[in-house]
């Protein structure tokens, strides 16, 4: 769905798994049609490539082969070399094949993860013996890893991926744009006069008037972590999350938004936050990164800048869930 005024043209539509929002600022209407269709086809490709839900992605089939060393496409490769950087930076709290964990609540919704023989096919492994040979303008790239590991990009893959989008249409057509893909939240390009308005919520309807503050940002990227969306219990009782590492009953923080300099580093500071748990507050303080912590008692925690108010003023407002 696609809506235009004379200053914004906004679009909606699920997505990788997901809700996507995107809105153009200070295009024609020729080039807002032409921007969505791009947005729609770009988010359609990298579907095909990181999709855990579909039997035909790229990442479904690295993840079932049997042969160590498999032929990748760049987008793949150059996604597992960013998560290669930051698993090492966060001395490996960013962990994609954390996944092996998830694949209880993965059968629970993906048909295809339930079809598989999870002991044949998946195994514990350690991020740190993947590497990636990547050579600059060639079509495709070699990845080795160890056979049974279960990728999954997770919240910092779409994170990338927003700020890939929001790149190239700026590149393409001009303007401003605010890309946002289950609250990893990307911009590029010209920013409206009172700069964007982002909505901090746990509603993922999208809707302005659902409950919460909101900040605005005139560049970079927002993301959101959080403990109180996508949870599901186990066959013993205990309420399990997605975020691997993190655990209702020990941990205080239960949400953490955090903005960057882009999409990817946002989602690396609040999901690192969000690990750390009690450790959060002072981990974002030494890195000087903006946040708004979270905690369980429902008291929020304005960190390293973040406003301790803010009054919306716009009508696009982008739910940072």
């Amino acid at each position: 769905m696609t809506a235009f005024n004379s200053t914004f043209a906004e679009a909606k539509f699920e997505a990788l798994g997901t809700k996507c929002h995107v809105i153009l600022f200070g295009l024609g209407p020729y080039e807002v049609d032409a921007a969505t269709t791009t947005v729609q086809q770009e988010v359609d490709r990298y579907d095909s490539i990181f999709s855990v839900y579909r039997s035909d992605s790229e990442i479904t089939k690295v993840n079932v082969s049997q042969i160590r060393t498999i032929a990748v496409s760049c987008d793949f490769a150059q996604l597992t070399s960013v998560y290669l950087e930051k698993y090492s930076s966060s001395g490996g709290l960013i962990d994609p094949t954390t996944g092996y964990e998830l694949i209880e609540l993965y059968a629970r919704s993906n048909p295809l993860v339930a079809q598989l023989n999870v002991e044949k096919h998946f195994r514990p492994v350690g991020f740190e013996e993947f590497s990636v040979d990547l050579t600059e303008g060639a079509a495709e790239a070699q990845l080795t890893r160890p056979i049974g590991a279960f990728l999954d990009f997770g919240g910092l893959g779409k994170a990338w991926i927003a700020d890939r989008i929001a790149g190239t249409l700026t590149s393409n057509f001009g303007g401003g744009v605010l890309v946002n893909l289950g609250g990893d939240i990307a911009t590029s390009g010209a920013v409206p006069s009172s700069g964007w308005t982002i909505k901090i919520t746990d509603d993922f309807s999208l809707d302005p008037s659902a409950p919460g503050g909101s900040v605005q940002i005139f560049g970079g990227g927002v993301a959101t972590s959080s403990l109180v969306t996508r949870r599901w219990s186990d066959g013993f009782g205990k309420a399990r999350l997605h975020v691997v590492g993190t655990d209702l009953e020990t941990s205080s923080i239960v949400t953490v938004t955090a903005v960057g300099v882009s999409a990817l580093e946002a989602n690396y500071h609040s999901l690192s936050a969000l690990i750390l748990r009690d450790g959060a507050v002072p981990w974002l303080i030494r890195r000087r990164t903006p946040a708004l912590v979270r905690t369980i008692d429902g008291r929020g925690l304005a960190v390293s800048g973040w406003p301790t108010s803010s009054e919306a003023s716009d009508d696009h407002l982008i739910g940072a869930n």
